[in-house]
């Protein structure tokens, strides 16, 4: 398999363990109460969905341009632009508990960058 391959199976299953993350924590929340769930998920999706985009663009689409560190860092600013643009639209749409909103959001990008690291070194065993 080639490193390209490697990396899109890798972040196949880091999507698939952080959405049981998403899902299994807004259920207990929820059952907790509503407004947390909706403010967890919303910090939640503001962190993911950037970097699900940035993934799925820089990995998985085809693309006859060669996979270059200028792409990447673009890749990187579009992916920031559209982390601040979800945070503020949630904050402007929807009366939100700001520890929760930060708890989804750093929960994110906590699984976002150690899922990965612990994918590779479960599967060099």
């Amino acid at each position: 398999m080639t490193a390209l391959g490697k990396a899109q199976q890798k972040y196949k299953i880091t999507f698939l363990l952080e959405s049981i993350v998403f899902i299994l924590s807004v259920i207990f929340l929820y059952f907790l109460q509503k407004s947390f769930a909706v403010s967890f998920a919303a910090g939640f999706f503001s962190a993911f969905f950037p970097y699900v985009l940035f993934v799925g663009v820089f990995f998985f689409v085809k693309n006859r341009q060669k996979l270059n560190l200028k792409r990447f860092y673009i890749g990187e600013a579009c992916k920031l632009f559209f982390t601040a643009i979800l945070v503020v639209i949630f904050f402007i749409t929807i009366k939100l508990n700001v520890i929760l909103f930060f708890s989804g959001y750093f929960l994110a990008i906590l699984t976002n960058n150690l899922l990965p690291f612990f994918i590779e070194n479960f599967n060099r065993r």
